[in-house]
């Protein structure tokens, strides 16, 4: 059996690592990627070993897309939840919005 490509085995490494949540590791398996790709053939890998590169890096772009798509989710609900805590948003009788609270008050502080 042919052994897997190292570029391979550390796009799978790369997946590990999105799927955990560690995004502080992704820095330090940039250079080594780059190394591995830098280091392909100037013809180019076997075709079938291309392909299953191109599917890996599909795949972890993929994963990192919607990690990064969680967390901008996260960032959105916790401003709402600040927002709420200040005023919230009501329909009356007639379906018209209306904000409820959020109003500073007259008295301001300074230090």
């Amino acid at each position: 059996m042919a052994r897997a490509h190292p570029l391979l085995a550390l796009l799978a490494l790369e997946r590990e690592i999105i799927i955990a949540g560690d995004f502080a590791a992704l820095r330090n398996l940039a250079p080594r990627k780059e190394k591995l790709m830098q280091a392909l053939p100037s013809d180019g890998p076997a075709t079938a070993v291309l392909s299953q590169i191109s599917a890996a890096i599909d795949h972890n772009q993929t994963l990192l897309q919607a990690a990064m798509d969680g967390v901008g989710h996260v960032i959105k609900r916790m401003e709402e939840v600040r927002k709420g805590r200040e005023s919230f948003d009501s329909y009356g009788p007639l379906g018209v919005k209306s904000t409820v609270g959020g109003r500073k008050s007259a008295f301001e502080r300074k230090a």
